[in-house]
């Protein structure tokens, strides 16, 4: 055929598609069931019938996913036709299901309706298939008809669906029957689109594969099929519905051209099949230990012929064998295995927690919030004789499991309570993040710094959501005693910045994870009082980076709020007694206006910066003997503008030296 012909051909196809009218069949998107937020694969599978002779192609699929802005994968199966979903739902024999479909989204919250453009088209055949709709990484909302009278049977002029099942673990769990699936099907009629898929996916070399072509062509004749198996712009088969043998491990990316007498059209599906797959797992006994105390690992990958252990998250590799035992000091470490099979590598965290005590508030949610931006507050009252140091925490969210997520840990001196829209009275403490699990347990998060707790005071506790849905017991309790502590709950706030909107009576949920100062101290530093304010706020004390009081290591302070570059670092022994009596010492009679000394003054250190921020570094000599130490740190900096004195108080930060 001339080439122009082939042109004007392929242009009426184009103009074919595009004056072909999109339609749509739905059901309802008013749920009265669905997933549990710990369901891995949740899905809902029914009976489609297309009465179109030559086929629908399906663009876009609208969803019912709850929890906003969790985000997704959408995966759509479906059986040959002559098949079914019934009798196909659990540990369906290879081949049944195949894969058609795999696009990430971002749902929109229950029953609110979640569109999904397809990442490819799909064709749906004449005659009836099974149809599979499956979320990773998302929940899944449906119906449960029982008495609601809803149909279980939607049909239009091109298709029919044919409700069938839900289930928790899609191919795996006992389904729930009948249920009816809260979705939409956009599509048009079959036009030049090519599509296919292969029978099994993924699986160790060799790996065998049968494609089958599944495109629609309605302009013109086929005369052949091209298949490049591996992507190299080879054509390796010739065949309709061809097998081929995968010898090497990787990501294959197949590509089908289908030759016509009016053109050609061609897709490529990037890395649809996967050789020699590999998952990152491994086990412990438990995951709460006393420090010291030798911890065996097991590992549970599949596919792995390397590891990589990193039991401390410094970035260092410990050991290469396959089930090694490691000795923790005091401490809670994210241990990182990194597998490998020689084509790729996969890396998996979990928190191992070498402590002396826990506390758990139990998982009694009841109740959510719908933005993934939300902030929690408690207060610690603390009644232990000995200092405190937390170095994890677990925190309850509705996130979908396998998500990961992060939460900031800030403090303030005293009660929460009439504090929870004051930002300026709240300091950073920690950062941490971890996957989720569910509603049932909390977010495991090894906490970037330690927070050191002092006996005899009172802490306002905010944990922070950053990308995580909060979960908590509405209204819950009030109170709950702990040998160590009390907990007094504060509310918790839908807050996209923290500090921002008054909390509503809740219940957080979680976890904390501690060790006490005499018995095993861990290196910490945490913010205690309030300084007072200069021409640029209030002068900020804080540690460099992630840096804290560790034996053997340089730790370092950051001055901040020094317009003239100069300031002093007070280090002192107490933060009851100073010089001159007890602490905090109000230096109004100094001219310090409203400026508390809130250390003992007994060593002092000049801080010198080209700006308004400079930094002191000390090191800790690996001295056992030396662990234990608690002391305290403010800052003056010299600020004409401030007061007649000419300068402003730090805020004071708490510190304990630890072997870990």
């Amino acid at each position: 055929m001339h080439p122009k012909q082939t042109s004007l051909l392929l242009l009426a196809s184009t103009l074919l598609l595009g004056h072909t009218a999109a339609q749509t069949i739905a059901t309802s998107f008013v749920s009265n069931a669905g997933s549990s937020t710990n369901h891995v694969l949740p899905g809902c599978t029914f009976d489609v019938t297309v009465t179109n002779p030559n086929g629908l192609r399906l663009d876009q699929v609208v969803v019912n996913s709850p929890w906003p802005n969790t985000t997704g994968v959408l995966e759509i199966y479906t059986t040959d036709v002559g098949n079914t979903h019934v009798g196909n739902l659990v540990a369906p024999a290879a081949g049944i299901w195949q894969l058609r479909a795999i696009t990430p989204f971002l749902s929109a919250g229950q029953d609110a309706q979640t569109p999904i453009t397809l990442s490819k088209p799909v064709h749906l055949q004449f005659g009836t298939q099974g149809m599979a709709i499956v979320h990773r990484g998302a929940g899944m909302r449906w119906i449960n008809p029982g008495s609601t009278g809803t149909p279980l049977v939607y049909t239009n002029a091109d298709l029919t669906l044919s409700m069938g099942s839900a289930q928790s673990n899609t191919f795996t769990s006992t389904p729930n029957t009948p249920r009816i699936a809260c979705i939409a099907l956009n599509y048009v009629a079959a036009v030049d689109f090519v599509d296919f898929t292969a029978s099994v996916r993924s699986g160790p070399a060799p790996h065998s594969v049968t494609f089958t072509n599944r495109s629609s062509i309605v302009s013109a004749a086929v005369t052949s099929w091209e298949w490049d198996f591996d992507g190299d712009g080879i054509v390796d088969s010739t065949q309709q519905n061809p097998t081929h043998v995968y010898t090497g491990c990787g990501n294959y990316s197949p590509k089908l051209r289908v030759l016509t007498a009016g053109g050609n059209f061609e897709y490529q599906w990037t890395d649809l099949i996967e050789v020699d797959p590999l998952v990152a797992n491994f086990t412990t006994p438990t995951n709460l230990v006393a420090p010291q105390t030798p911890v065996s690992f097991s590992d549970t990958s599949t596919g792995a012929t390397s590891w990589q252990w990193d039991f401390d998250n410094d970035g260092v590799v410990d050991d290469t064998t396959q089930n090694p035992t490691w000795t923790p000091g005091a401490g809670s470490y994210t241990v990182t295995l990194t597998v490998g099979n020689g084509c790729r590598t996969k890396t998996i965290r979990k928190r191992l927690d070498a402590v002396t005590n826990s506390f758990t508030t139990g998982y009694t949610g009841t109740a959510g919030l719908a933005s993934k931006q939300g902030i929690a507050f408690f207060d610690l009252q603390i009644t232990s004789a000995e200092a405190l140091v937390v170095t994890g925490l677990d925190t309850c969210s509705a996130t979908h499991v396998g998500n990961s997520g992060a939460v900031k840990v800030w403090l303030t001196d005293g009660t929460a309570a009439g504090k929870q829209t004051d930002a300026t009275v709240w300091r950073e403490a920690a950062n941490g993040s971890g996957a989720t699990v569910g509603t049932t347990g909390g977010v495991r998060i090894a906490l970037d710094r330690p927070i050191l707790l002092l006996p005899g005071r009172t802490y306002g506790v905010a944990v922070n959501y950053l990308d995580l849905h909060a979960y908590y017991t509405s209204p819950g309790l009030a109170t709950q005693t702990a040998p160590d502590f009390v907990v007094n709950f504060q509310g918790v706030a839908n807050a996209a910045t923290p500090f921002s909107a008054t909390p509503v009576t809740r219940q957080w949920n979680g976890a904390l994870v501690y060790t006490k100062v005499g018995s095993w101290p861990v290196g910490a530093i945490s913010p205690v009082s309030v300084g007072c304010a200069g021409s640029l706020g209030v002068p900020s004390l804080r540690p460099v980076g992630t840096t804290r009081p560790q034996l053997g290591t340089t730790f370092g302070v950051e001055l901040g709020g020094m317009p003239f570059g100069i300031g002093l670092l007070i280090v002192g022994t107490s933060n009851t007694i100073g010089p001159i009596g007890p602490l905090p010492l109000d230096l109004s009679f100094l001219g310090l206006l409203g400026c508390p000394l809130l250390v003992s003054n007994d060593v002092t250190s000049t801080v010198v910066a080209a700006g308004p921020a400079g930094a002191v570094s000390f090191g800790f000599p690996a001295v056992p003997s030396f662990a234990g130490f608690q002391f305290y740190m403010q800052g003056l900096t010299i600020d004409p503008a401030a007061n007649p004195f000419g300068a402003a108080m730090s805020d004071s930060v708490a510190l304990v030296t630890g072997l870990h």
